[in-house]
């Protein structure tokens, strides 16, 4: 049996979350009294945390290293706690695996909220079809490959809307995936994430992947950090089509442009949840530039701040 090492991009992913993130209000050096038995259940009684305390969802075999390195509380952990289950299809039990392969950002989040995770560590080995570990979560779950990665090309499949891959081979944004059939060019979207954004990514990038025919380099290990997003509403001739963009530099200076989209409804109406404030994220050396909104050929520059993204302001257009 060989130790458990860390890469060098996991200790200092660990290093950023333990002097960047909140204080959990949850002291790592103090001794804590057992919440007790149920009488009536016989079950232990869950302990009561801190308003202000949160979780880090990540792959379980990091759990152990986030409360040694980072004192931080990891959703599950090599005690196989907080994978997640399902069963015939319906969750049976949140945890991180369970939340990686949801398709839905809607459901996602709400895992979230049960589970009073705040951060997302994402790790590219967790994408890497050839290396098996997506296989894994699906044998968490018990669920089969089969399902997530379909032969049909001319749609996106459960495995390209995934959670994981949406995070962190898309960063969150609005993906436009081109594929050539019968010499016709389609065009296969994969739509932002309104409420995630990229606060940290590791040094190393790593051998060029990609997603459908997208090639790309992808750095190596990401934190997200799950935010409420400012919305953006206003309200235009129905059916035409509003988007909405800002470029993003990350702590590598790496830069990628997050992008949205939406139509507008029948009455007119649309809404947009943007996830990053304008200039540099709080407590993270991330920054975006001023959101353009396109509609038709009329552009407009948007500021959204910090406090708007962290309470879900309401900007009208």
């Amino acid at each position: 049996m060989h130790p458990f090492l860390l890469q060098k991009d996991w200790y200092d992913t660990l290093k950023w979350l333990k002097e960047k993130t909140p204080d959990p209000d949850i002291n790592y050096y103090q001794l804590y009294p057992e919440p007790g038995i149920n009488k009536k259940t016989g079950v232990l009684n869950d302990y009561s945390y801190p308003e202000q305390s949160y979780g880090i969802l990540t792959h379980w075999s990091y759990g152990h290293a986030i409360v040694y390195y980072a004192h931080r509380m990891p959703v599950a952990n090599p005690f196989q706690q907080g994978i997640g289950k399902e069963e015939n299809g319906k969750v049976k039990e949140l945890g991180e695996a369970v939340f990686f392969l949801e398709t839905n950002e809607k459901t996602a989040i709400s895992y979230l909220d049960q589970l009073r995770a705040r951060y997302v560590i994402t790790d590219f080995k967790y994408t890497d079809l050839s290396r098996g570990f997506f296989k894994n979560m699906i044998t968490w779950v018990g669920a089969d490959m089969a399902s997530y990665k379909s032969d049909d090309n001319n749609s996106l499949t459960k495995y390209d809307e995934s959670m994981i891959v949406r995070l962190h081979l898309s960063d969150g944004s609005q993906t436009i995936i081109e594929e050539n059939l019968n010499n016709e060019n389609t065009h296969l979207k994969l739509g932002a994430l309104e409420h995630f954004r990229i606060l940290y990514e590791s040094e190393t990038k790593t051998n060029t992947i990609f997603l459908k025919n997208i090639y790309k380099p992808i750095k190596m290990v990401k934190i997200f950090e799950y935010v409420k997003g400012a919305k953006i509403k206003g309200k235009i001739t129905s059916g035409t089509e509003v988007k909405i963009f800002t470029e993003i530099t990350t702590n590598q200076n790496r830069k990628f442009m997050y992008e949205n989209q939406t139509i507008s409804a029948q009455d007119g109406t649309f809404e947009i949840i943007l996830p990053y404030s304008i200039g540099r994220q709080e407590n993270s050396d991330i920054s975006a530039s001023e959101y353009t909104i396109k509609i038709g050929n009329w552009t407009k520059q948007i500021k959204v701040s910090e406090e708007d993204v962290l309470t879900g302001a309401l900007i009208s257009i």
